[in-house]
């Protein structure tokens, strides 16, 4: 019986770190990592539903090297993240850790999509969960932007 018990332990036990490998994020391939890099302009921003004025976005940039993010914004003011993302998901997943500023160490939790050199986000505010879907209604806490790469 206590055999019994002790196999049955270690079987659930077994099973249980093979499911946390199975859950653990997967490491974005050479390919998709370049493919995240490079300057961005900035299309479409929409805060909570409310979209940013398109003149004001012309100025935006966003500049990824590695994992790191520099969001530069028209006033000078500039914002820096860190970036880790999951492209076996679906949709694909992307969480932003803020490395500067009155919100360092807070993360958000994204979905994204790339395509044809346009990345498409939508993130939740702060502690919430993550999207399911690109939309970003009035307040449902949910943001939007869409980025077009202007060099590698």
């Amino acid at each position: 019986m206590k055999r019994s018990i002790t196999l049955a332990l270690t079987a659930i036990a077994a099973a249980l770190v093979i499911m946390s490998v199975g859950l653990r994020a997967a490491e974005p391939t050479p390919e998709q990592t370049k493919a995240m890099q490079g300057t961005w302009a900035l299309e479409k921003f929409v805060l909570n539903g409310n979209e940013v004025d398109a003149e004001q976005l012309k100025s935006w940039r966003r500049v990824v090297e590695n994992d790191h993010v520099t969001w530069t914004l028209g006033d000078g003011m500039t914002v820096e993240t860190d970036m880790k993302y999951d492209p076996s998901q679906s949709p694909m997943t992307l969480d932003t850790t803020f490395a500067t500023g009155d919100e360092k160490g807070k993360t958000t939790l994204a979905i994204y999509e790339l395509k044809d050199n346009v990345l498409r986000v939508c993130f939740a505010d702060f502690g919430k969960a993550r999207p399911s879907e690109f939309s970003s209604e009035p307040g449902s806490g949910q943001h939007l932007f869409v980025a077009r790469r202007i060099a590698p």
